[in-house]
């Protein structure tokens, strides 16, 4: 038997404990790491899978707020061949069908082979038991959703109600022994990153636009020991508003700046049409008191976040052209602590209330786009470029009230296999700052792409 089961003396003092299987974003490594950072627990991997020991309900609870995770479930069974699993799964079936109500089922079959060796034979299974014996006794009524002998996809399992009390989702997972089987009790909302990233009113394919789930994992890599996400997040690199509008999604407190007046605006006019996307549809299903309640509630938020005057004194020229004080006036509380800043400059001290106790998530300019790999050359310019700029960022921001930085650096894919990285350089030089390394650098590209991003955790020491 596979090692993530208990024994029955273990299983009898943690009844509240299940067994738990993730189904891995493609990005491996930085998804177990989410997983780790938002329940602070290992995990082992098996055919793009985590298991692990965790209660059920908080899994449920906290999944939508996950970005690399596709799937999560109990684990129900393991056998050594498949035809063990079609057992299982049917006699499951059988034991929730419910007379007179039609039941409906997906089966997702984590395997390369999938439906062509696995899935029609269960379906098949399932179909026959469905009509009962010989006597038409046990007859159940069910629909099983899956269509061209594929696995479904998140917004199909949603569509189709799978998650909801009767109907169910069966998974099955090779294993180095056999196959785990279970059922899924949470499915991304993809569609809820689509759009957020889609529908926003201003987007720029020229600018490199971090991805939505990455940048949600990043947030959920800013958590503490106890799995608490921090109250508020800051991108000093915000461009189109991504990192911000995850924060907004999870309910956090968020602020952003860039060098660009363009992006500021172009963050500003995302974030208000998510506020506005994000409570019309929370507000839906509200009641007149429940409305009442959230109104009362940003209205505090508003004193809380209250516009605070800037001394002028001693305000270099270029700072007093970019700042806009009438306008930042007029703002809804959620402007206004996104503005232009130089992030390899001093903060300034109303720029410093903005960020106070924040903690950093983002990433910085990627350098020159490349369709193939790279030489040495090549790299070395793009060093020369955006090393120093990096260095004076992690200068500045050490020297203020933050936490935690959860950073992206660029790495690149150069020619014979070779990887270029400033990255350890970067290290190496803010240890020297107060800052300390807390987690392995963790390496994203998308396949096909020449520069990925290298994720470094830093905490002040």
């Amino acid at each position: 038997m596979i090692f993530f089961f208990y024994n029955i003396y273990t299983f009898k003092k943690n009844l509240h404990m299940a067994h738990i299987f993730f189904q891995l974003g493609s990005q491996v490594d930085i998804s177990e790491e989410e997983l780790y950072s938002t329940f602070n627990t290992e995990t082992e991997i098996f055919s793009g899978f985590a298991f692990g020991e965790l209660p059920k309900q908080k899994v449920k609870k906290k999944f939508d707020e996950l970005g690399g995770i596709m799937r999560a479930g109990v684990v129900l069974g393991e056998e050594k061949s498949f035809e063990g699993v079609q057992k299982g799964i049917t006699e499951h079936v059988i034991r929730n069908a419910k007379k007179g109500k039609k039941m409906k089922i997906g089966i997702f079959i984590g395997s390369k082979q999938g439906w062509k060796n696995f899935g029609i034979g269960l379906q098949k299974t399932i179909k026959q038991a469905s009509k009962g014996d010989e006597y038409e006794e046990n007859k159940f009524s069910v629909r099983i959703v899956n269509r061209d002998a594929k696995n479904l996809d998140s917004y199909a399992v949603h569509k189709e109600k799978l998650l909801e009390k009767g109907n169910f989702e069966y998974v099955c997972i090779p294993l180095p022994t056999g196959w785990a089987w279970g059922i899924s009790i949470g499915v991304q909302k993809a569609f809820d990153f689509a759009a957020r990233d889609m529908k926003k009113p201003v987007r720029d394919m020229k600018v490199g636009l971090m991805p939505p789930k990455l940048a949600r994992i990043m947030i959920n890599m800013t958590r503490d020991e106890s799995g608490n996400l921090p109250a508020k997040i800051y991108d000093p690199f915000c461009g189109m508003g991504t990192v911000l509008l995850e924060g907004m999604s999870l309910g956090l407190k968020v602020a952003g700046s860039d060098l660009s007046k363009k992006m500021v605006e172009a963050t500003k006019k995302n974030t208000q049409w998510y506020f506005n996307y994000q409570e019309r549809a929370q507000r839906m299903n509200m009641t007149a008191e429940e409305k009442a309640e959230r109104d009362t509630r940003f209205k505090q938020l508003g004193k809380e976040q209250k516009y605070d005057k800037f001394n002028e004194f001693n305000i270099d020229e270029d700072y007093i052209n970019n700042k806009k004080s009438t306008e930042e006036k007029r703002d809804p509380f959620f402007l206004r602590d996104i503005f232009i800043k130089d992030a390899t400059k001093s903060f300034y001290p109303d720029q410093q209330k903005k960020i106070n106790k924040s903690v950093i998530v983002g990433e910085g300019f990627l350098g020159k786009i490349f369709h193939k790999p790279i030489n040495e050359t090549q790299y070395s310019i793009q060093k020369e470029e955006l090393f120093p700029m990096y260095r004076q960022f992690l200068f500045q921001i050490s020297k203020e009230n933050i936490s935690k930085i959860v950073f992206a650096f660029p790495f690149w894919q150069g020619e014979d296999k070779k990887t270029y990285s400033f990255v350890s350089e970067l290290i190496e030089f803010v240890e020297k700052l107060g800052l300390k390394l807390i987690k392995s650098p963790i390496r994203y590209i998308r396949e096909g792409q020449v520069v990925g991003r290298e994720i470094v955790t830093f905490e002040k020491k």
